[in-house]
């Protein structure tokens, strides 16, 4: 006979539908109206599709396929204290939710993030019906997705090597255009913040940088037992990632600072006594652009490239135009002007109460 209504209770109880794991206290589901719901805390697990059998003839198999399968680690997984409501493709968490998962990039560079808030949602591609028994869709994320505030903190390694940390600070995240399980685009609201600290591979220019933003060849110089750089950048209106979120685009009001760092747990100041230090940068725009291009050969590389009104200070200098952009790896600021302005730099004078030298 089928079962229309289903009330498990355990310490915990579990439900496993294909690759997703249910598991509470107390689980309830009704498959009249295709609903499972849990009152109370939990935890939700995502795992990869099952690796298809080869073809041909099989000469031995494992009696219990599930005693391979444990042993693979999920992608995401969710946990939440006040209630979980899943329709068969949506799922919606409240109340203290974390999330955690791996993001994995085409250069081997694992990005490892939790996610906190209080309200969060998955969507499927497909739906699944509870009554349907065999013949089910394998279950694939569509979307995932933060309501209201969200605080982000995650961890990039290649090759078990620490390459980056990261902060994120913003509202309504949403992860989106999963393929092969990989989320390909992220948008959140402003106002909000990111900092980073990254393993820095150093410019690749034969010759020292003595230009006028000696920005990468001062770290080399003067700071030549850290390989760190730290950023944060600071938006008003939206976050938008994309490429395997290989490059992040910020907007409206974007203010950023950069420079050298001595560990993984330092910040730069710009109000600190000291200010932003001899090598360190500050950058006001509308728009800013982060373009991750590290490769397996050198790790990270970071691009950025500001639009709108763009203004860069260091220290020593001062510079504006309508676009900036620097590429780390050369060492190359490029200012570039348009009808409405050229672009224009100053080198400071030596008493900071007094205009700047063009």
């Amino acid at each position: 006979l089928p079962i229309w209504e289903l009330n498990i209770i355990g310490s915990p109880a579990s439900v496993a539908a294909k690759n997703i794991t249910t598991t509470a206290a107390n689980i309830h589901m009704s498959q009249t109206e295709n609903h499972l719901w849990i009152d109370g805390e939990g935890q939700m697990a995502f795992y990869p599709p099952p690796r298809a059998k080869p073809r041909g003839e099989i000469l031995y198999e494992n009696e219990d396929p599930s005693v391979i399968e444990q042993s693979i680690p999920p992608d995401m997984v969710l946990s939440w204290n006040r209630r979980l409501d899943f329709d068969g493709q949506r799922a919606q968490f409240s109340k203290d939710v974390q999330a955690r998962g791996k993001i994995r990039q085409e250069n081997r560079e694992e990005f490892d993030w939790l996610a906190m808030g209080n309200v969060m949602e998955v969507a499927l591609r497909r739906k699944l019906q509870f009554a349907a028994g065999s013949g089910q869709p394998t279950p694939e994320i569509d979307r995932v997705g933060f309501v209201g505030s969200v605080f982000i903190e995650g961890r990039t390694t290649l090759d078990q090597r620490q390459m980056s940390v990261e902060q994120f600070q913003l509202r309504n995240l949403t992860f989106s255009e999963f393929r092969e399980r990989q989320p390909q685009r992220l948008h959140g609201d402003g106002p909000g913040w990111l900092s980073t600290v990254r393993y820095d591979e150093g410019s690749n220019s034969a010759a020292d940088s003595d230009g006028p933003f000696p920005i990468a060849g001062a770290v080399s110089k003067s700071n030549s037992g850290s390989r760190l750089v730290y950023l944060r950048a600071e938006f008003a209106r939206a976050i938008d990632g994309r490429g395997n979120l290989r490059q992040v685009d910020f907007t409206d009001r974007v203010t950023a600072i950069f420079g050298p760092v001595q560990n993984w747990n330092e910040e730069l100041d710009p109000r600190a006594p000291q200010g932003l230090g001899p090598t360190g940068v500050q950058l006001k725009c509308q728009q800013l652009s982060l373009l991750d291009t590290g490769n397996q050969r050198n790790g990270n590389g970071l691009e950025l490239i500001a639009s709108g009104n763009a203004e860069v200070e260091s220290r020593d200098y001062r510079a504006r135009g309508q676009r900036v952009s620097y590429v780390r790896t050369k060492d190359l600021l490029v200012l570039e002007g348009d009808s409405r302005g050229q672009a224009e730099i100053w080198k400071k004078p030596l008493r900071s109460n007094t205009l700047p030298d063009a």
